[in-house]
């Protein structure tokens, strides 16, 4: 829940939401354009789009496994892996729902300032950390109520 109201306040300052393209989206889409060139951004941006879900997906396995694995010693996630979790879903998750919103039309991409529908879809995408929340909870729960006392 935190994250999220992090994450609504930070629309305010137009920078925040731009700032989480750039370490994974912006070098997925530079790779991409040298690929395919300019003239076709339906592919780039498809690749990308690809790409990110790729990356969400692996983290998530990832991360499940780390959860798993120390609920099973300790009974309890640590608050900093959770921490550094939604950290990197912060970079992974804004830019994955802007670009799949970018891929309705991907004509509104060749206009050099698409970059700041990021704002759009920015409010939306904080949602899921309240999310992620949900289901961590759920799956400590389910996870505990398993495991022999």
């Amino acid at each position: 829940m935190v994250y999220t109201v992090i994450c609504l306040l930070a629309i305010l300052t137009f920078i925040v939401p731009l700032l989480t393209i750039l370490p994974l989206a912006l070098p997925l889409e530079l790779f991409f354009l040298k690929i395919f060139g300019d003239g076709n951004y339906s592919k780039v941006g498809n690749c990308v789009l690809l790409s990110l879900t790729i990356i969400f997906f692996g983290s998530m396995i990832l991360f499940y496994r780390n959860f798993n694995r120390q609920l099973k010693l300790t009974h309890r996630i640590s608050t900093g892996s959770f921490i550094l979790f939604l950290s990197l879903q912060l970079i992974i998750v804004h830019p994955l729902v802007f670009y799949l919103n970018t891929s309705k039309d991907w004509s509104r991409a060749s206009d050099g300032q698409f970059i700041l529908g990021i704002t759009d879809t920015f409010p939306i995408s904080s949602f899921a950390f309240v999310i992620f929340g949900v289901i961590i909870d759920s799956f400590k729960n389910c996870s505990l109520d398993k495991q022999p006392t």
